[in-house]
């Protein structure tokens, strides 16, 4: 079961395309196995940079090997305009014709199975990727309310993370921060100008 409680904004704010960007995030981590801007530095302070990002546009990648009609749902479901989110019975709809147009490709898959020798399972964990040391995914209270609209960014691959410089500008968006305290991120630890 995926659930967003709503514990990020008030008990009484209610919209229900609100939640699916949330849900695109889940659905892509559990195809590739890999945490959300887990190369990157989000330790304190930098977590706001990253929310600032997240507004600007920026999107984890989504791996190459995920099928094209998921990752069409997955960047609906984080399209920046909650109205061009998918509703719960579209996102319900698109899983369950993905796995029912392959059902029958997973059942020879699962006969294919019983021809293969058993390998003896392997007591090392291996990780499949390398996370930053400073990436933290544990929850924290961070006050985010004074960030900008979120906006879609179709250049991932060009995106300038905020906490690069001393300007906060994008060829790619219409966002342009030159002060990053004037967000008043109400903290005692705030960036320093390098």
């Amino acid at each position: 079961m995926i659930s967003d409680f709503g514990f990020c904004k008030p008990a009484d704010e209610s919209d229900k395309k609100k939640i699916y960007d949330s849900l695109g995030i889940i659905i892509n981590e559990i195809i590739s196995i890999i945490p959300p801007f887990n190369d990157e530095s989000h330790d304190h302070y930098l977590a706001l940079y990253l929310a600032l990002d997240i507004c600007r546009g920026k999107r984890p990648k989504i791996r190459d090997e995920t099928p094209e009609s998921i990752k069409e749902l997955i960047q609906k479901c984080w399209d920046a305009i909650p109205e061009n989110r998918p509703t719960y019975y579209e996102v319900f709809d698109k899983i369950h014709n993905y796995v029912y147009d392959y059902s029958e490709q997973i059942k020879e898959l699962k006969e294919l199975r019983y021809n293969f020798t058993p390998i003896t399972k392997s007591t090392t964990k291996t990780q499949l990727y390398e996370t930053h040391t400073q990436a933290i995914y544990k929850s924290r209270l961070l006050d985010l309310s004074n960030l900008p609209e979120p906006v879609n960014c179709s250049n991932q691959e060009g995106f300038i993370s905020s906490g690069e410089g001393n300007i906060y500008t994008s060829e790619y968006l219409d966002c342009f921060i030159p002060d990053l305290s004037q967000l008043d991120f109400k903290s005692n630890d705030r960036p320093r100008a390098q």
